[in-house]
C-alpha cells in the first residue's frame, strides 16, 4: 500500500476493527474524501501539510482508542518525485 511520501499516516485496519474505531469518521474529522491508499492490512491517509501537523494529526486516532507505532504510525520524511514510498504488513 502506498503512503504519501511528503507526509502520511498509515493504520492498520485490524486495530480499526478491534477497537472499533469508525474509519469514515476519521476520514471526516481530517476533511479527506477519500484515503490516499489502502490494502487488506492498511489504510493510508496524506498528505498531511506541514510537519507541525504531525502533533494534531496524532491526536484524532488515539483518541479513538488506536496507540501510536503499534496501531498506526505518521510517516514523515521528503522524496524526489521518483521515488514511491510503500507499507508491507509481516506476519509475526
Amino acid at each position: 500500500m502506498r503512503v504519501s511520501k511528503d507526509f502520511g499516516m498509515a493504520i492498520r485496519r485490524e486495530a480499526l476493527y478491534e477497537k472499533a474505531t469508525n474509519l469514515d469518521a476519521i476520514l471526516k474529522k481530517f476533511h479527506f474524501e477519500q484515503l490516499y491508499d489502502q490494502s487488506l492490512e492498511f489504510v493510508s491517509f496524506g498528505p498531511f501539510f506541514g510537519g507541525d501537523a504531525s502533533g494534531s494529526c496524532m491526536k484524532l486516532p488515539e483518541k479513538s482508542g488506536l496507540t501510536y507505532i503499534d496501531d498506526f504510525f505518521i510517516f514523515e520524511a521528503y522524496f524526489t518525485e521518483w521515488c514511491r514510498v510503500e507499507v508491507f504488513g509481516i506476519n509475526l
